[in-house]
């Protein structure tokens, strides 16, 4: 099946203090060095980088990556302003969409694979790690107002991948009638358009870098 990878990178990095896809890791940028773990599985790569960076940026990228089919586009304001350009650009042949942050550079293959072979079977899948801390729920007091079982818990990371009939109805559906921040993730658009979405448990290595002190935490992974 024609697969089509999206990297969302075209944050501003306000909390990181820079932009964060494009500091260096083992030499390499972070952006490439993600791209690079979904070039194997993808047919097509979009990569959304920041309007002002591209020109910057973009004859660098192709030179190392040097994907058949790469597409290097400005991405939007929020991250699925980013999302929803990159699919509108997809190929027609395109029947998985494959979505990932450019600064989770530490997807394992095998979790790739895997999320994958489980969106092709039910048309949508996400990479979680489960919660190992007692979850509470607060009040708007904060007070603890009830704990829950933290077997149902996972902190969602990506990649996140789906049928591309079920992304792109459901990006126009909810989309159409809300724009809100509040948006976080794909998984929550495709939720919000009446779809289920199956679990890939994955390890708490995939993180997302964030803050400087997470460079750290990376030289170390």
């Amino acid at each position: 099946m024609y697969l089509t990878t999206i990297i969302v990178s075209a944050g501003k990095g306000k909390r990181f203090r820079g932009k964060k896809q494009f500091y260096k890791l083992s030499n390499k940028i972070i952006v490439i060095k993600t791209a690079e773990k979904f070039t194997p599985f993808s047919d097509e790569m979009i990569i959304l980088l920041p309007k002002e960076d591209i020109s910057k940026w973009s004859k660098k990228i192709r030179s190392i990556m040097k994907h058949k089919n790469l597409k290097i586009l400005p991405g939007g304001k929020h991250r699925y302003d980013s999302v929803r350009i990159g699919l509108e650009n997809i190929s027609n042949r395109c029947e998985i969409v494959c979505i990932h942050d450019a600064v989770r550079p530490f997807i394992k293959r095998k979790d790739i694979i895997k999320c994958i072979s489980t969106a092709k079977k039910y048309g949508s899948a996400i990479c979680a790690a489960p919660a190992t801390d007692t979850i509470k729920i607060s009040d708007n007091s904060g007070f603890v107002e009830r704990t829950i079982d933290r077997r149902k818990v996972y902190l969602v990371q990506t990649p996140q991948i789906f049928r591309r009939a079920i992304i792109v109805k459901a990006y126009k559906q909810v989309l159409k009638k809300q724009h809100s921040s509040n948006i976080t993730d794909d998984a929550q658009i495709v939720e919000m358009a009446g779809q289920k979405v199956k679990i890939v448990p994955t390890n708490h290595s995939n993180i997302k870098i964030t803050t400087k002190k997470d460079l750290t935490l990376c030289k170390s992974l």
